[in-house]
């Protein structure tokens, strides 16, 4: 029981890491949209960031629970008649499952602090690498407006830009 019930949960918490990494790209790529979208510089569109790095520790839940005491476990068995008829075998099933549940419960609060760590961790990194990247895009963007600039006639333009640029300096 021990066995299936910690792989039920390490298949769980695979996925619930996997829902994690997905939920963690979606806020990233919110974020930059919405900077981006605040920027209001036309004809710019930032990259979409990349998927982040997300290393969660896996450990079965169940690894530390503590094998049952033989002793109470013959005590449980007093005879046959009460172990099979009665309610020994029932009562019995309840106690461990109550002790398992316990461990399983102890195991996942110290995973829950140690993913709300790496997640912050995971979210802080990856918002330097996509403002990074959009610095670049950014650069890249202005060189070419700046070029586009330079004939004659956009002068117009360029002071809105400026105006624009003043806007994103101040809001840091």
């Amino acid at each position: 029981m021990k066995r299936s019930v910690g792989e039920d949960l390490l298949q769980e918490m695979r996925a619930a890491g996997l829902r994690l990494e997905g939920t963690l790209h979606k806020r990233i790529s919110e974020r930059v949209a919405e900077e981006a979208a605040r920027a209001d510089l036309d004809g710019f569109s930032p990259e979409q960031p990349p998927k982040p790095e997300l290393t969660l520790p896996m450990a079965d839940p169940l690894e530390a629970a503590q094998a049952p005491d033989s002793r109470r476990l013959w005590n449980a068995f007093r005879s046959p008649k009460h172990f099979f008829e009665k309610d020994g075998r029932t009562a019995l099933r309840s106690e461990l499952e109550k002790e398992l549940f316990e461990a399983a419960d102890r195991a996942l609060a110290e995973t829950k602090e140690l993913w709300s760590a790496k997640v912050e961790e995971a979210f802080g990194a990856s918002l330097l690498a996509a403002a990074d990247g959009a610095v670049a895009e950014l650069a890249a963007f202005a060189e070419g407006i700046e070029q586009a600039l330079g004939e004659p006639g956009e002068e117009r333009m360029w002071a809105e830009i400026q105006q624009k640029w003043a806007v994103l300096r101040s809001a840091k």
